[in-house]
């Protein structure tokens, strides 16, 4: 679906750009996949994702990022 793509599109380009909610989120598509907008499923650059929105003090960051830790 075109809106999927866009919409994790652009939360990539604001992780890349340093925002943790961002991060978390796009860790999270990262995690799982998402055949839809063709996100293949990638845990280790799920962690890195969500180790620097959890370096950064997102609440939901740091609780999921000891998760997978």
């Amino acid at each position: 679906d075109k809106k999927i793509s866009e919409t994790i599109e652009f939360t990539k380009i604001f992780a890349d750009a340093g925002m943790p909610h961002a991060q978390y989120i796009y860790a999270g598509y990262l995690e799982t996949g998402h055949a839809d907008a063709n996100v293949a499923k990638n845990p280790k650059l799920a962690a890195e994702f969500m180790k620097k929105a959890a370096d950064a003090k997102f609440p939901a960051a740091m609780h999921e990022y000891a998760r997978y830790c």
